[in-house]
């Protein structure tokens, strides 16, 4: 606000009817979701892969977004709606990482939150034993994760943390 306040109430209220489509896809999730107690480990990934996959490009992408629409701002760097809403979303992320603290804020497993969507989104697994290898990036740099279905559950969880935590702040700032 102190760097320019027109232009950051104007984004704020800009980004308001996509992070409220994010929320009725946030709920409608959960509404939606299945019990994962008792699923064999392929169907149970599957479940914790696309409960990823929505939370981070239904819901998340607008929070990020309008987060780094907010840092531009203060840095200087007077950025449209539609300017950042057409960004990668990794390279939002990589810019949220590169000016968030603590940047591990977007990490999980040593693997960021964009790459966490794409094998989601691409269901980039295989199973070995009772492990789940995930596999991500491009074709030229590819990269594995192996993990338990428990640490996959984990990084679920901090998915939806995530998504918690960029609402709250959200809402924290346009209460202020």
């Amino acid at each position: 606000k102190r760097q320019n306040r027109e232009l950051c109430y104007v984004s704020y209220l800009d980004w308001i009817p996509s992070k409220r489509e994010a929320l009725s896809k946030y709920w409608s999730q959960l509404h939606l979701a299945v019990d994962k107690v008792g699923l064999e480990l392929e169907e149970f990934a599957h479940e914790c892969l696309m409960n990823i996959g929505n939370a981070t490009e239904g819901s998340i992408k607008p929070y990020s977004n309008e987060l780094l629409q907010q840092i531009r701002i203060f840095q200087g760097i007077p950025v449209t709606f539609d300017e950042i809403d057409s960004m990668d979303f990794g390279k939002v992320i990589d810019e949220l990482i590169k000016f968030s603290y603590p940047s591990s804020f977007f990490v999980f497993e040593n693997v960021r939150l964009n790459q966490w969507r794409n094998i989601a989104q691409h269901l980039s697994i295989i199973f070995k034993d009772e492990l789940i290898v995930c596999t991500y990036g491009r074709p030229e740099n590819r990269k594995e994760i192996t993990l338990s279905g428990e640490a996959l559950y984990a990084v679920t969880q901090k998915v939806f943390m995530t998504l918690r935590c960029l609402k709250l702040a959200s809402t924290i700032f346009g209460i202020d």
